[in-house]
């Protein structure tokens, strides 16, 4: 009625639709906007919509309202970061430490949300006493964010509740339930094991809450929250939910995480080289596994820690995330130590080891590396201790510490009898075979590669494709330097087939060495460039300094020093 009120019309129809139709007889021919705010549904709209073309008509709506025929939907997202900050700037300017990062910083801590950034502005203009830095200490404590964003009439927490409070029962407890997730985004089987419900019901679920506004679809199967809205979810699950309720949900979630990663990377074409689909599983999953696995150790749940980092660490690797996979490997160490087996210690301290030696950190490797051999000594030889006592004798060749990789290496060897993996003999041999190099004997080094070749090949069919590197050190040491160069291009030419970029870059760095040995500069170049956009790509940042270095040599005109051709990047 309050239309017709205001178009001065008496007439007080009884029915709805009576009204209606006297409202668009009001209308007609008429130059009229309507501002229809904060409708909950089409049904409640249409009786509003004027008949008259030359009127317009805008609606605000929690809901997406997409039953109105001929609307033209406008979804309003967060502001972008520079309104947003400009949004606060009249009640920061005047401030002295108000610097415009941490205007950023507030804005972040408001989601760029208008209503929490205007909720932000006012407390600052309310508390003359305080300064930027004051409200985001206050902000920057998630379990206090959302009390904060409160003043006067206004707040973020009871403009949420209004689009939760009115969701079915089941739909409610899902959306609670998001507010466990980490990560940027998830899929819908991520919130079926969440739920313990069926991925359809699930999906059905995620679909509500989308057109609730309370979730958002991200493209394909993935959805998000955000940030504020995260911590409302979570908020109403730790006050609705009962804790053992959630720690069972946030178990099924890190389950569901090792259970994808163990068949993902069972799809691995070798034992080097993941599967695509797992590397495009990752990129998607990644912040939600290491979520999931902080807060299985959090719960307690060891197990699962070491066993989903064992199953996921090498996709740190592949995507050259040294720092996220150090972190994910440290915590599984704790876990391992807290299991109290030494079996389990050890694993995970190898798999440190491996993290830390690509970060360029060989005193940590080592000393990771020495520990898991202490423990695992007691119990005799298995492949776990040859191999980390061989990852041991190569740290100490890329030392200088000749005599101790001998020595390290030569008991690896002896640890061998009773272990009947092929691979894990040929790799041993295959390092030894770099020991001897590295005493200035090519020749019994060359005899261990051929001798591990054999193995891996009797194993696979095929050349493990690492021993093509050193293979080309052996003949070039030994001025066979056809056989060199063949060996580095079949190699990288298997690898280019595999798509595995880290070891084309550390064969193209090895052939630059062989040819600038052999005074084609011009080639040699061609193969730094190579090695250095992949180790950039990977950010393989020792590895990148190494070849930028002897790229610049070379194209001054200079030469780099001289390496011994299987010498490693660091």
């Amino acid at each position: 009625m309050g239309f017709l009120v205001a178009m001065g019309v008496s007439e007080r129809p009884s029915h709805l639709e009576d009204a209606s139709t006297l409202l668009r007889t009001s209308l007609h021919r008429k130059h009229v906007l309507l501002l229809l705010d904060n409708a909950s549904d089409a049904v409640q709209v249409r009786p509003l919509l004027p008949a008259e073309t030359r009127c317009t008509v805008i609606v605000t709506s929690r809901a997406p309202l997409a039953a109105l025929a001929g609307a033209h939907l406008i979804r309003l997202n967060p502001l972008p970061p520079a309104d947003a900050a400009a949004m606060l700037r009249p009640a920061t300017s005047a401030l002295p430490d108000a610097s415009p990062q941490d205007v950023d910083r507030l804005a972040v801590a408001c989601g760029n949300l208008p209503l929490a950034l205007r909720i932000a502005a006012s407390r600052l203009r309310e508390r003359t006493d305080w300064t930027v830095t004051d409200l985001l200490r206050r902000l920057e404590d998630q379990h206090r964010r959302l009390g904060e964003l409160r003043v006067g009439d206004l707040e973020v927490r009871a403009s949420f509740a209004v689009s939760y409070a009115p969701q079915h029962p089941s739909v409610a407890h899902t959306f609670r339930l998001l507010g466990l997730l980490h990560g940027l985004d998830f899929s819908a089987a991520t919130v079926a094991a969440l739920t313990a419900k069926p991925l359809d019901e699930a999906a059905a679920d995620l679909d509500r809450l989308t057109e609730a506004q309370l979730v958002e679809g991200r493209g394909g199967d993935r959805y998000g929250m955000h940030d504020l809205l995260r911590l409302f979810a979570r908020e109403r699950a730790e006050a609705q939910e009962d804790a053992t309720h959630l720690a069972a949900a946030q178990s099924r979630v890190a389950q569901w995480h090792l259970q994808s990663a163990s068949h993902w990377l069972s799809l691995a074409a070798d034992g080097e080289q993941p599967d695509p689909g797992a590397l495009q599983w990752f990129d998607a999953e990644r912040l939600g596994l290491l979520g999931a696995v902080t807060d299985a150790f959090n719960a307690g749940q060891w197990e699962i820690v070491c066993d989903t980092t064992t199953a996921i660490r090498d996709l740190f690797r592949y995507r050259g995330l040294w720092e996220q996979g150090e972190q994910l490997c440290r915590t599984a160490v704790a876990a391992a130590r807290r299991l109290g087996r030494p079996q389990a210690i050890a694993q995970a301290l190898v798999e440190l080891s491996s993290i830390l030696n690509e970060m360029g950190r060989p005193d940590q490797t080592a000393a990771s590396l020495r520990e898991a051999c202490e423990l695992l000594a007691p119990a005799g030889p298995q492949p776990l201790l040859v191999g980390a006592l061989t990852h041991l004798g190569e740290v100490y060749r890329h030392q200088g510490d000749t005599e101790q990789a001998m020595q390290v290496l030569q008991q690896a060897c002896q640890h061998l009898d009773g272990i009947e993996d092929l691979h894990t003999h040929a790799w041993v041999h295959t390092h030894l075979g770099a020991a001897y190099f590295d005493t200035g004997s090519p020749q019994q080094a060359l005899e261990c590669y051929n001798l591990a070749d054999g193995l891996y090949r009797q194993a696979t069919g095929e050349r493990w494709h690492w021993l093509g590197y050193y293979l080309a050190g052996a003949y070039a040491a030994l001025e066979r330097h056809d056989e060199a160069e063949h060996v580095l291009l079949e190699s990288i030419q298997a690898q280019r087939q595999t798509g595995n970029l880290r070891s084309i870059a550390w064969f193209a760095l090895t052939l630059a060495r062989l040819l600038l040995e052999l005074g084609r500069r011009p080639e040699a170049e061609h193969w730094y460039r190579e090695a250095l956009t992949i180790a950039r790509q990977m950010r393989l940042r020792p590895y990148e300094t190494e070849v930028l270095s002897e790229l610049q040599a070379v194209t001054a005109g200079g030469r780099p020093d001289r390496r011994p051709m299987n010498a490693w990047p660091f």
